[in-house]
């Protein structure tokens, strides 16, 4: 059951909100350049530092090929990079889809007093057709976990009539139990056969 903002925010006042949703921008915090950071070494990038839910963090690294995500504990320990892939429903034959981006995320889920999954937006453009083919992304926290933070599933937002409650449908039922080492992410795009609802089936079945 959703949470509304204003519900969360009273919650938060009142010291602290057990289990729901909450709704904030995370605030830009530091900019750099260079060379990628962390686990890899790679292109000449940008780097920008964003402090989020419940002392999370997450820098976001990218150029003009490559954008992704490292998510940070509140105890400091980083996530590998994390990006999923976007379907292109309909892209044209003729043009390259391109400029993948990601979008700093606002919907912070807390169970048991603790931020334990975050839902973000990225996106392609496709120039053929003039249109943004989008996908929304559930991504868990376990700080307690080697991986920290890992992509729980990415859905092709044109598929999908309410793909933010999807998603976040997604996030109150997987999230908290997911195990990044061991389970497979949830993929919905053009290329399955099944409807979401049957690929949810399934994995719950399979648990």
């Amino acid at each position: 059951m959703f949470v509304s903002v204003f519900a969360s925010i009273i919650a938060l006042w009142a010291g602290g909100i057990e289990q729901g949703w909450v709704e904030s921008e995370p605030s830009r915090v530091g900019w750099e350049e260079g060379r990628d950071v962390g686990r890899y070494a790679g292109d000449w990038i940008d780097v920008w530092s964003y402090a989020a839910e419940d002392r999370w963090r997450l820098r976001e690294i990218s150029n003009e090929h490559v954008n992704w995500y490292l998510y940070t504990s509140p105890s400091g320990r980083t996530s590998d990079r994390v990006r999923g892939t976007v379907s292109p429903t309909g892209a044209g034959d003729s043009c390259e889809v391109f400029q993948f981006y990601m979008k700093p995320p606002r919907h912070w889920y807390y169970s048991g007093g603790e931020v334990r999954a975050t839902v973000h937006r990225t996106g392609m453009f496709d120039c053929n057709r003039g249109v943004e083919v989008s996908s929304f992304q559930v991504i868990a926290f376990d700080p307690d976990q080697p991986e920290v933070a890992c992509l729980v599933a990415d859905l092709d937002g044109e598929l999908l009539d309410t793909p933010l409650q999807r998603a976040q449908q997604i996030a109150e039922e997987f999230a908290v139990d997911w195990n990044c080492a061991t389970d497979e992410t949830i993929f919905f795009g053009n290329e399955q056969q099944s409807s979401l609802d049957e690929i949810l089936d399934a994995r719950r079945t399979a648990r």
